[in-house]
């Protein structure tokens, strides 16, 4: 039940998202036991996104903050960050 529960939360914030103007760049997930999100973070940081989204529980957020380190300056809310901004 979970599961689908994520899925159909996941489908509708995508077209919430989508509708606002924003580009998805991708999808992804983790389970309730995720703590290494490095294989996430470096698939994210090869597409240079804006922003991410998350909507997932605090213990499996923390451990992504912590993993994503000074490439996110600001949270927005528990479940959204803002990457530092690049030059060029």
């Amino acid at each position: 039940m979970r599961r689908r529960m994520a899925r159909v939360w996941q489908t509708k914030s995508k077209k919430t998202l989508k509708a606002a103007g924003v580009n998805v760049l991708a999808r992804e997930q983790g389970t309730n036991k995720t703590v290494d999100w490095k294989a996430v973070l470096t698939k994210l940081k090869g597409r240079a996104p804006d922003a991410v989204f998350y909507g997932g529980m605090d213990s499996t957020g923390g451990p992504l903050l912590k993993q994503a380190g000074s490439s996110v300056s600001r949270r927005c809310s528990p479940s959204v960050t803002v990457p530092a901004p690049t030059n060029g």
